[in-house]
This record gives structure tokens, C-alpha cells and sequence, in this order.
């Protein structure tokens, strides 16, 4: 594992792979370490290092370390604007890479115990999603922690209310059903629904 993070050095192509198999297996230490090598020795040359930057993202968030998950999303977006005939395969991702921005920013703002401003963020970014499965599962458990229920059951009750109106345009839709398991389940709230949803999907 020592002489594999060192074999290839500046090359951000195979330092990007690599990276990207330590975030899959989980290994949060060997990412952060990497993640740490491709922002001092490797650069944007060309095209690729936009995906090096977003594989760095899901790096740091896998550490919890959210500013620089945005940092490295803001530096993808960089590559993306400055290179020629460079676009995203998936044209949601012009919504869904700049709104993960605002996501890692209300997560960052929590952990560093700015409380107001972490919620004002996530309720910003819940105007735009409000049915964020990932912002408001990893939010509403550590306001429970820091004695802020009143904000945690307005995240989650946000989310759940629009998951409950695409259920009633829709009622057999199973993803409907999902989230809101999965949003009762990481919330620790509505345990007994969560169960009968996730059966149901």
C-alpha cells in the first residue's frame, strides 16, 4: 500500500484510479492521504483532471471533511469552464455538481458547530431539492447531538412531505417509497412507516 500511493507521483490519471478504488473500498485513511498528493503534485493538463477532482470530492466526504469536498468540486467545475469541447456526459450534472456545492457547504458549516448558517444553508438547498436524501440524513442525526430538534424535525419533515406528495401523484412509484425508508431509518424517526415503505418498494 506505502510504495503503491508513491509509484506514480504527479501523474493524476493513475493517482485518480487509484483514488477512486480507495473510495469504493472504504479505505478513509489511504483517500484522505491521497486526496492530500493530487491537490500539491498534480494539475489541470487536460480534460481528465476535472474527474480526478470530483473522484478527490467523494474522497473527502468519505473523511467527512466537506470544505474541501466543495474546494474539489469548485476545481472540476474550473476544468470544465476553461477546456475546450470539455462537457458532462450526463446533462443533469450541470444541476446536480454545483448544487453539491451548496451541500457540502451546509455540511461543513454544521461540523464546524456553525449552527444557524448550516441550517439557513440547508434550507436553501432544500428549496431547490427538497427531497435530498444525503443532505437531510446526514444533517438531522447531528442536530439531535448538538440539542437543535426543533431544525432537525423542519429538514426532515421538508423532505418527507415531498416524498408524501410524489407518493399521492403516483402511489405505486417504489423510489418514493425508498427515500422515505431511508430517510426514517438515518433520521432514526417514523421507524415503524420507515419499515412499511422499505416492503412496500
Amino acid at each position: 500500500m506505502d510504495l503503491s500511493h508513491w509509484v506514480s507521483l504527479g501523474n493524476e490519471r493513475v493517482r485518480g484510479k487509484f483514488l477512486d478504488e480507495l473510495v469504493r473500498r472504504g479505505e478513509a485513511a489511504a483517500a484522505k492521504r491521497e486526496t492530500e498528493l493530487l491537490l500539491k503534485a498534480c494539475w489541470s493538463r487536460d480534460h481528465y483532471f476535472g474527474n480526478v477532482m470530483n473522484q478527490a470530492a467523494r474522497a473527502a466526504v468519505l473523511n467527512k471533511d466537506y470544505p474541501l469536498a466543495e474546494l474539489c468540486v469548485q476545481r472540476s467545475l474550473l476544468t470544465l469552464m476553461r477546456t475546450p469541447n470539455v462537457y458532462f456526459v450526463e446533462s443533469a450534472a450541470y444541476f446536480t455538481v454545483p448544487h453539491d456545492m451548496r451541500i457540502y457547504r451546509a455540511r461543513g458549516l454544521l461540523a464546524a458547530g456553525k449552527i444557524d448558517e448550516a441550517v439557513a444553508a440547508a434550507r436553501e438547498c432544500l428549496t431547490v431539492t427538497p427531497g435530498h436524501v444525503g443532505l437531510v440524513s446526514g444533517m438531522v442525526p447531528e442536530l439531535d447531538k448538538r440539542g437543535r430538534k426543533k431544525e432537525a424535525d423542519e429538514l426532515y419533515g421538508t423532505a418527507t412531505a415531498a416524498y408524501r406528495k410524489v407518493l399521492a401523484d403516483y402511489p405505486d412509484g417504489p423510489s418514493a417509497r425508498n427515500a422515505l425508508a431511508a430517510l426514517g431509518a438515518n433520521c432514526r424517526r417514523d421507524l415503524d412507516a420507515a419499515l412499511a415503505y422499505a416492503e412496500a418498494a
